[in-house]
């Protein structure tokens, strides 16, 4: 039974022809069913970019270096540091 239903099935033509520009109307539909892209979304795709991601990434870097040096210099970071450090307790 299965192996006359698998010929059959095998031989059967469909008898309306597809469209020509079916697949290309059904992809547009979809694109316009879909919602637009917020503008975080847009920034995640071109961050994702390789040579994007790693100007990203070094500015982040240089920042924080920056931002660090600066905060550093804060008046009562040293004795702070100091007392928190237990290697400074044994002196």
């Amino acid at each position: 039974m299965k192996d006359d239903l698998s010929d059959l099935l095998k031989t059967w033509q469909p008898q309306t022809p597809e469209p020509v520009a079916f697949r290309r109307d059904v992809w547009t539909r979809i694109e316009m069913a879909s919602p637009p892209a917020d503008w975080w979304q847009e920034v995640l795709v071109l961050v994702a970019r390789p040579r994007v991601a790693l100007a990203v990434a070094v500015v982040a870097i240089a920042l924080g270096g920056i931002s660090g040096r600066a905060l550093s210099g804060v008046p009562g970071t040293d004795a702070y540091l100091r007392s928190v450090n237990p290697y400074a307790m044994i002196r």
